[in-house]
């Protein structure tokens, strides 16, 4: 089973919406359920409670009342951080506050001619990748981050500096920890395959040796291997 949960107000972009999921889910051999709200409500806190479900979220930024989909994200992230975040709004300059503000989202789809068919594509995305409830959890006194394994490609350490950058599928992130300290936070689907770089090996399509660069799945080419690590790699 597979419940969609879409916060939106304005009902002609709602039904887009609902039509949007279920052609994404047409050939879907799981059971789903759409739950629709223009506004938080006690029915959505429920659901956001509710932790024997796998969600897929669909926010509108602005909504009538007093929380806004930003609010509801945060809520959704204080007790819940597997279930998959897609942000759907008319202001394509929220896509800054969204994203720093560290919600771990999907995807930032700009209502806009044809929005569906990115929408679409998303949901058929997240059904192939599944539901990984794995996350790296980072806190200190200045931010607090929570990324899903499934969305980190890799993560480097630049030879003067003092951080390390964690690349996901949408953004990249700069924190002030070690890179070995980092890799005790991941799980083994994480390998070392340069001195300054670990990398989500389910996200890797080659690994050219001679030239010392990897490829990942969303074609991006990352001169950062090296044959000292090649046994990583082969026994991973």
């Amino acid at each position: 089973m597979l419940d969609f949960i879409i916060v939106e107000d304005n009902q002609d972009i709602l039904s887009k919406i609902k039509n949007a999921i279920i052609s994404a889910t047409m050939d879907s051999k799981s059971d789903i359920n759409i739950h629709t709200f223009t506004s938080y409500e006690d029915e959505l806190s429920s659901l956001i409670n509710n932790q024997t479900i796998n969600k897929i979220y669909i926010l509108d930024i602005e909504l009538p009342g007093d929380k806004s989909g930003i609010d509801i994200a945060h809520e959704i992230r204080e007790k819940d951080i597997s279930s998959n975040i897609i942000v759907i709004t008319s202001h394509d300059g929220l896509f800054e506050t969204v994203y720093r503000n560290l919600f771990n989202v999907s995807d930032f789809i700009e209502k806009i001619p044809g929005f569906e068919e990115k929408l679409i594509e998303d949901i058929k995305t997240i059904q192939t990748k599944g539901f990984d409830t794995e996350c790296f959890i980072y806190h200190n006194r200045d931010i607090d981050l929570q990324l899903s394994y499934r969305n980190i490609l890799y993560i480097y350490r630049e030879t003067n500096d003092r951080k390390i950058y964690i690349i996901t599928d949408t953004n990249q992130f700069a924190l002030s920890i070690s890179l070995a300290d980092a890799h005790k936070l991941l799980d083994k689907r994480f390998i070392q395959v340069h001195r300054a770089c670990i990398v989500n090996k389910n996200r890797v399509t080659n690994y050219c040796w001679s030239k010392n660069y990897f490829v990942l799945d969303n074609g991006e080419k990352v001169d950062l291997l090296s044959k000292k690590y090649r046994g990583n790699v082969d026994n991973g």
